[in-house]
C-alpha cells in the first residue's frame, strides 16, 4: 500500500508527546499530555468559547492534478484514550500497587485507531459533499493482580469511552485537470455539560476525543501539488486553500506525488526520520543522543517508575540500557549535503 512509505513519520506524529522525559507518570509534563492534534467533542468546544485553544474539527485543502476518474484514498489516524485506574480488592481506588519489583500506577493508555474511507473518484465528489460517519464504542475491562503467593492485591480497571465523528470529502474543479480537494474531520461525540472547573471538564472531554489526529491522502492516476513549492501558475490556487489545524505536505519517497500527509505539526515536503535514530522517544523534535544520556542518568527508582508506565516506555528503557557508549558517537550531529 502506498501509505507504507509514510508510515514511519506518521507513527512519530501519532506518538508525539505521548510520554516525555523523565518518563514518569507523576512528572508535570506527563500530567499535561495530548497537546498535538486533539479533536474534542463539538458540544464541549462550542460551550467553552475558548477561541482556537480547543478544536472540534480540522480541515485539509490541497490541489490534485487528474480527471474525473482519478482515485482518492483517505485514512484518518488517531489515538483513542483508555483510562487506567487501580482498585483494592474491596473496590476502593488506590494510587499504586506494588508486587515484588513491579509497581503499577494509574495512567492514560491508548488504542491506535484508523478510519479508512472507501476509494472514491474525483468525479463522484465534484461539487458534492460526501459524509462518512464513524463510531468506536465504549469498553470496560478488569485485570486482577495477585502477589507471588497467589493472593489478590487489587485490580487494573481499563475504561474506554465511546467516540464518534464524521469525515466530509469534497472536490472542486478549478481548471483543466486541476481540482481542490477538501477533507474535514469533526468530533461529533455526545458530551453532556457537567458542573466542573474547566481543567477537570477538559480532562473528561479528552476521554471522548481524537488524540494526535492526522490524515493520509493517496491518489491513483493523479498527483498532488506541493503547497510549499507549487508551479507559478498554481500559486493563486494554493493561496486559496484553507487549512484549519493541519499542514499538508508531500510524503513518501522524494519526487513522488501520490501521497500527502496532513498533520497538526508543521513539516516540510517528504519528511523523514533521521537514519541514525534507533527507535521512538515520543518527542520527534529532540535529539536521540541527548535523550539517551538523560535516561542513563536516571536513578534505579526512577527507572522502576519508567518501566512501570506501559509497554512502550518499558521498551524504550530496555533499548536505551542496551546501547554501548561507543554507539552514541553515531548519533552525534552531522552535515548532510544534497
Amino acid at each position: 500500500m502506498k501509505f507504507d512509505r509514510a508510515s514511519a513519520i506518521a507513527k512519530t506524529l501519532l506518538y508525539e508527546g505521548y510520554n516525555l522525559y523523565p518518563y514518569q507518570a507523576h512528572s508535570i509534563k506527563n500530567q499535561q499530555r495530548w497537546t498535538f492534534g486533539g479533536l474534542l467533542p463539538s458540544s464541549f468546544v462550542d460551550a467553552q468559547n475558548k477561541g482556537d485553544s480547543d478544536q472540534k474539527c480540522f480541515q485539509t485543502e490541497c490541489l490534485v492534478r487528474g480527471n474525473s476518474l482519478t482515485k482518492i484514498s483517505i485514512v484518518i489516524r488517531f489515538l483513542h484514550l483508555i483510562d487506567r485506574t487501580l482498585v483494592k480488592p474491596d473496590g476502593s481506588h488506590i494510587d499504586s500497587i506494588k508486587i515484588e519489583d513491579r509497581v503499577y500506577y494509574p495512567w492514560e493508555e491508548h488504542l491506535e485507531r484508523e478510519v479508512v474511507i472507501p476509494e472514491t473518484d474525483l468525479g463522484s465528489i465534484n461539487n458534492k459533499e460526501t459524509i462518512f460517519p464513524f463510531y468506536f464504542g465504549s469498553t470496560l475491562t478488569c485485570e486482577p493482580l495477585s502477589d507471588s503467593h497467589g493472593f489478590p492485591v487489587g485490580s487494573i480497571l481499563r475504561n474506554q469511552c465511546a467516540v464518534q465523528g464524521a469525515i466530509t470529502l469534497l472536490a472542486t474543479w478549478i481548471q483543466d485537470q486541476t481540482y481542490k480537494l477538501t477533507v474535514q474531520v469533526e468530533n461529533k461525540t455526545p458530551f453532556a455539560p457537567v458542573k466542573l472547573e474547566y481543567s477537570q471538564l477538559r480532562s473528561l472531554a479528552l476521554k471522548h476525543s481524537l488524540i494526535s489526529a492526522h490524515t493520509l491522502l493517496g491518489t491513483d492516476q493523479g498527483e498532488f501539488i506541493s503547497l510549499l513549492d507549487p508551479a507559478t501558475e498554481l500559486v493563486p490556487f494554493v493561496a486559496d486553500c484553507k487549512n484549519i489545524g493541519t499542514f499538508p505536505v508531500l510524503a513518501g519517497k522524494a519526487g513522488d506525488h501520490d501521497v500527502m500527509l496532513s498533520s497538526p505539526i508543521i513539516l516540510y515536503d517528504y519528511p523523514e526520520i533521521a537514519p541514525e535514530s534507533r527507535g521512538d522517544f515520543f518527542d520527534g523534535t529532540e535529539i536521540d543522543e541527548m535523550l539517551i544520556l538523560r535516561i542513563q542518568t536516571l536513578t534505579d527508582e526512577e527507572k522502576t517508575q519508567m518501566r512501570s508506565i506501559d509497554e512502550h516506555t518499558r521498551s524504550l528503557l530496555e533499548r536505551t540500557e542496551s546501547i554501548c557508549p561507543d554507539s552514541n558517537e553515531t548519533l552525534q550531529g552531522r552535515l548532510r549535503y544534497e
